[in-house]
């Protein structure tokens, strides 16, 4: 008679690191949002007070335009990425399962992420 393993099953885990992964990249794309917009606000602030003073309004009114339009396509594109990301990693960690590396590639995958959105964070707090 055969004893089975006690423990999580691996088609949990990959479910649940689907999941985590997934939160993550929506997390990510946000987090790139406001360090760019972070970054954007500071590059306003210096071409609008390198300007002359009667030109100033239409400098911060070209800048907020740039943002606005920078904004949304990160929005479009961050989020058309992190659906293809999101596709993608439930094939790695399904494929990573099957070939018994689905540990391995859990960590791989979360590292990243958490990495980008901690540089994003520290973007963030420099600016």
């Amino acid at each position: 008679m055969e004893q089975k393993k006690a423990g999580i099953p691996s088609g949990v885990i990959y479910i649940l690191a689907w999941v985590i992964c997934t939160i993550l990249l929506v997390g990510d794309v946000l987090f790139v949002r406001e360090a760019t917009r972070d970054v954007l606000t500071v590059v306003q602030q210096n071409q609008t007070e390198k300007t002359e003073e009667g030109v100033q309004s239409l400098t911060r009114i070209k800048w907020g335009f740039i943002k606005e339009t920078v904004d949304r396509g990160i929005l479009i594109a961050g989020g058309i990425a992190a659906v293809v990301l999101s596709i993608y990693l439930e094939n790695y960690f399904r494929k990573g399962r099957e070939a018994g590396l689905l540990a391995k590639r859990v960590v791989k995958s979360v590292g990243i992420l958490v990495g980008i959105m901690v540089v994003s964070i520290i973007i963030q707090t420099v600016v």
